[in-house]
């Protein structure tokens, strides 16, 4: 699902998408 990956769906719609994009987010600010 691209919007799941773009973050455009909400956290509860695609928890595995959200979960990729915050070890993201962990790796770039962690």
């Amino acid at each position: 699902h691209i919007q799941c990956r773009t973050g455009q769906q909400p956290l509860q719609a695609c928890p595995e998408g959200a979960l990729q994009k915050l070890r993201l987010i962990e790796e770039r600010y962690g």
